[in-house]
């Protein structure tokens, strides 16, 4: 599948709809203070992108706006317990990003029975996020690339392979677009 993408999203008004080539709405964004809604036809939250400031990482790297926003949450909405419930990526200087997942706590063992099995995301990036350049891997997998659109400045293009989560890469593509512009 492939989709297009508004550079800095995040400044615009009004809600972004994503859609296929073909014109068929997928999702749409809404962007908030601090992050995206992003919910279906019927108005229902399917994910969700949340924006924090870690001061502490932001002194550490170099980064001289530490009043921006550095860490960006991605969680996808789901009936069962997945694994990670969220993903964070952090920012740490031009076209440096590292990923963690959330840590699951003792006691936890009713929510470990039905996330058993279940692999955790292991997402990279090869290239230059800065320029709408590069490729994202979930661990050894191929599961986008990202490359801009000849046509429109304003634009840039993803394109899903069959193993990607599309929730999971148009969060990453908003979280890139929105982390670099901040510093």
């Amino acid at each position: 599948m492939i989709f297009r993408i508004l550079k800095n999203l995040h400044t615009r008004a009004g809600d972004f709809a994503l859609r296929t080539e073909m014109g068929d709405m997928i999702c749409k964004a809404a962007f908030l203070k601090s992050g995206f809604y992003i919910y279906n036809k019927n108005g229902n939250q399917v994910a969700q992108l949340t924006f924090t400031n870690d001061k502490k990482l932001a002194k550490r790297d170099g980064l001289k706006n530490v009043n921006g926003f550095n860490v960006a949450s991605l969680s996808v909405v789901t009936p069962n317990p997945i694994f990670p419930g969220e993903v964070k990526m952090c920012y740490h200087g031009k076209d440096k990003f590292s990923f963690s997942t959330n840590v699951i706590e003792k006691g936890d063992e009713k929510y470990l029975e039905n996330i058993k099995g279940q692999q955790a995301y292991k997402f990279s990036f090869w290239g230059h996020p800065s320029e709408f350049s590069f490729d994202i891997f979930d661990g050894k997998d191929l599961v986008a690339n990202v490359i801009p659109y000849l046509q429109d400045d304003e634009v840039y293009q993803v394109r899903v392979h069959e193993k990607g989560n599309l929730f999971f890469i148009f969060m990453l593509c908003l979280a890139v677009d929105m982390l670099q512009s901040e510093q």
